[in-house]
C-alpha cells in the first residue's frame, strides 16, 4: 500500500517537473523573441513581415470574441448592481 502511494507521489512530482520545464522553455523562448524584437526596434532594424490573410482573420476573430465577452461581462455586472 505504501509503495503504491509512493509511486503515485513520484509520478505526480515528475509530471510537475516535466510541465514546469516545458512551460518554462516556452516562456523563455517567447521572452527571447520579444527581447530580440525590441533590440532590433531600438537599432532601427525592425522589418515588417507579411502575415497571411488567414492569420489576420484568426486574430480578428479572437479579438472580437474577447471584446464581446468583456462587453457582456460588464453588462451583466451593471445589471447585477441595479
Amino acid at each position: 500500500m505504501i509503495e503504491t502511494i509512493m509511486l503515485i507521489v513520484v509520478i505526480f512530482v515528475l509530471s510537475g517537473v516535466f510541465w514546469y520545464s516545458f512551460f518554462y522553455q516556452k516562456e523563455k523562448k517567447l521572452f527571447n523573441r520579444l527581447q530580440q524584437m525590441l533590440d532590433c526596434a531600438i537599432d532601427g532594424e525592425l522589418e515588417r513581415t507579411e502575415i497571411s490573410e488567414e492569420k489576420y482573420s484568426a486574430l480578428e476573430n479572437s479579438m472580437k470574441q474577447y471584446i464581446d465577452s468583456s462587453f457582456l461581462a460588464k453588462k451583466i455586472n451593471r445589471n447585477r448592481k441595479k
